[in-house]
């Protein structure tokens, strides 16, 4: 979702736009928004908040949806979450269980290649997963009231590189010394490519729209509200890079949630 150039100047409000996500996909996305932030800051002010929603963005991804995105390809597999619950639907599995302060359920089902229910083996011809998780999550951010939801669709089983794609939303509150932010997003995973035994992903990206409440003190004003459009591309390995709203850059470390300038 590169699409919008930011103008950044002294007085100048975040660009971006709300969207709405909602169902599964067939593994492909994107989007685009414009618009205006209300509040005005320094630029001094507005770069902090580029780079706090940037480590917000990252922190959540390496704590929160890495390993939501794991452990739907292991389960597309057939190769549950270790210490998690199964409660047998009609036509799907509830899995739930506990990790580094989430609470997280995931309902699971998967079709053969005339889109009917099969088990989840490898060999069906994609799985359809629906993560739910909500609590706190602590690394190089800290993020609390977190309630993610998504619906993904694992496919390409046969391929070296299964791939997962699909809509979802997310909120939660991050806290740094320079702020306080809450932010809600709408997100789209575009091919995102994983080893069939996965650790990071090897290629693909996510799109998101970011809605920002900040507060900080020391800011004239201290609370501001704006929009930002984000895009994370996955690069192989343990890094990724994340671009707000086209202008701002920074690389992630997907194993620690460290974000870094570009």
């Amino acid at each position: 979702m590169r699409k919008i150039l930011f103008a950044l100047a002294a007085t100048a409000a975040c660009a971006g736009n709300n969207g709405t996500m909602g169902g599964d996909d067939d593994g492909s996305g994107s989007g685009s928004g414009s618009g205006s932030g209300s509040g005005s800051g320094s630029a001094a002010d507005i770069q902090r908040d580029y780079d706090d929603v940037a480590a917000s963005v990252g922190g959540n991804l390496s704590g929160g949806d890495l390993g939501a995105m794991v452990d739907s390809v292991n389960m597309a597999f057939g190769r549950m979450p270790a210490g998690f619950s199964i409660t047998q639907g009609p036509d799907y599995s509830l899995l739930s269980g506990t990790r580094n302060g989430l609470s997280i359920q995931y309902k699971l089902y998967c079709r053969d290649d005339l889109d009917l229910y099969t088990e989840c083996n490898g060999a069906e011809n994609h799985a359809h997963v629906r993560p739910t998780y909500s609590g706190t999550i602590e690394g190089a951010a800290t993020m609390d009231d977190v309630q993610r939801t998504a619906a993904w669709i694992v496919r390409d089983l046969a391929m070296p590189t299964p791939r997962i794609g699909g809509t979802g939303t997310d909120s939660f509150s991050s806290h740094f010394s320079t702020g306080d932010y809450v932010l809600t997003a709408s997100d789209t995973l575009d091919h995102v490519l994983f080893q069939p035994t996965p650790d990071v992903p090897a290629g693909g990206s996510i799109d998101l729209t970011l809605h920002v409440d900040r507060t900080r003190s020391t800011a004239n004003p201290a609370n501001r509200t704006f929009d930002v459009v984000v895009h994370v591309e996955f690069t192989g390995g343990d890094t990724a890079t994340i671009s707000l709203d086209s202008a701002q850059n920074y690389t992630l470390t997907l194993s620690t949630g460290d974000v870094v300038k570009s």
